[in-house]
C-alpha cells in the first residue's frame, strides 16, 4: 500500500479541494432543513444567467424576459392541466405571486428569514401537501408545475417553501412567498 503524501494548504483550501459542491450544496434531508422563523444561507442564480433554448436569456414565448416575484411562473407552466386544476393558471399571461427562489447552500453569508414554512423531501411531497397535480413523474415540472406554489402556500400561512431535494439536481431550495417576492417583478 502506498502511502500518500501529505500537503499542507489553507483550511478553507483543502476544504474546498475535497468537495466543493457537497458544501457549498449540501444533501438535505426534510429535519435538516430550516425551522420555523430561523435563519437559512441562501444562494440565487440571477434569472438573467438561467438560459432559454436558444441559448439566451430564458424568455416567455412573446419574447418577454422570464423574472420571479410577481410574474407568469415558469414558461410553460400554462395549458390544459393548468386549467383543469386552476382556471386562471392556464394563461400565459396572468400575473402570479411566485415568489423568489434561492438553493440552501453553506459559506454564501446571505441569510434569508424561513417565516412559518411548508417543508417537504421532493417536489412531488410540495406538490401533495399543496394538492396541485403531479403529472409527469417525480419532478413534477409539467404544468401547471411550480406556478402556483406561493399563491396555495401564502393561502395556507406560509412564509415560504423549502424543498430538500429538489429537481433533477436534487439541490436543496427555498422559495420566498411574501413580501416584494408576491407583489412586484424580481428580475436580475
Amino acid at each position: 500500500v502506498r502511502k500518500q503524501p501529505t500537503v499542507r494548504m489553507p483550511a478553507a483550501a483543502a476544504i474546498a479541494a475535497v468537495a466543493p459542491i457537497a458544501l457549498l450544496m449540501p444533501e438535505l434531508g426534510v429535519a435538516d432543513l430550516t425551522e420555523d422563523h430561523g435563519w437559512a444561507e441562501v444562494t440565487r442564480v440571477s434569472t438573467a444567467c438561467i438560459t432559454g433554448p436558444q441559448n439566451g436569456s430564458l424568455r416567455y414565448a412573446d419574447g418577454v424576459p422570464f423574472t420571479e416575484g410577481r410574474n407568469r411562473g415558469w414558461p410553460g407552466d400554462a395549458g390544459a392541466l393548468a386549467y383543469r386544476f386552476h382556471p386562471t393558471a392556464a394563461s400565459s399571461r396572468s400575473r402570479w405571486p411566485y415568489g423568489c427562489w434561492f438553493y440552501l447552500v453553506r459559506g454564501s453569508g446571505i441569510m434569508v428569514n424561513a417565516g412559518r414554512s411548508l417543508r417537504a423531501a421532493s417536489r412531488r411531497d410540495v406538490h401533495a401537501q399543496l394538492g396541485i397535480p403531479c403529472a409527469d413523474g417525480g419532478f413534477c415540472t409539467a404544468p401547471p408545475g411550480d406556478k402556483l406554489y406561493c399563491f396555495l402556500a401564502e393561502r395556507l400561512g406560509y412564509d415560504s417553501i423549502q424543498v430538500a431535494r429538489s429537481h433533477f439536481n436534487g439541490r436543496p431550495e427555498m422559495v420566498v412567498c411574501r413580501g416584494k417576492c408576491m407583489t412586484v417583478r424580481v428580475g436580475g
